[in-house]
């Protein structure tokens, strides 16, 4: 709750709300169950949303997530009126087919306008082509708009080695902000 204050006092415009919920990353990085997740996400939401600041909702590792655990999840926040969600790839794992499954899923649960699919690459070679492929499969999950980001090792955006987990992070519960 301390990132979404400090970037609701520096005047920005959206918060991303954005936690680990894999076995993996609740293991391996937070240690929170589904239940503290869900209860923190939906009290941060409804904080920035108090401040009418725009909020979106992303799960990390979202592909080697349990899937009724994400459902029940996005749910959840949809109902108190999350603005936008979002998925990641944060492994590289996904097939093109399981981010279509996955979007469209997720797209017949929310009913904000928006969804963001996130893809992290550990290696340029195949990062271009699988993004492309994620790309038009967002696209054609989910008509409504969409967004659709690659990450990888030569690209400025990655700010850590790849060698690094994602699940390297020290807080539960990360906070990006965003200015219109």
């Amino acid at each position: 709750m301390d990132d979404a204050r400090i970037a609701v006092e520096t005047g920005v415009d959206g918060v991303d709300v954005v936690i680990g919920t894999s076995a993996h990353l609740r293991e391996h990085s937070h240690g929170k169950d589904m239940t503290y997740i869900k209860n923190t996400a939906i009290e941060v939401i409804q904080f920035v949303k108090s401040k009418g600041i725009e909020i979106r909702f992303s799960s990390e590792d979202s592909f080697r997530s349990d899937l009724v655990d994400l459902l029940t999840l996005y749910s959840a926040v949809d109902k108190i009126g999350v603005n936008r969600v979002g998925i990641a790839d944060t492994v590289g794992c996904a097939t093109s087919s399981q981010v279509y499954d996955l979007v469209r899923t997720l797209r017949g649960v929310v009913s904000c306008e928006y969804v963001k699919c996130n893809y992290i690459s550990k290696s340029i070679s195949d990062s271009l082509s699988t993004a492309l492929k994620h790309i038009s499969t967002t696209t054609l999950a989910a008509p409504s708009p969409t967004h659709t980001k690659l990450s990888a090792p030569v690209l400025p955006t990655l700010t850590r080695p790849c060698s690094e987990s994602a699940s390297a992070t020290v807080l539960p519960l990360s906070v990006v902000s965003w200015h219109a």
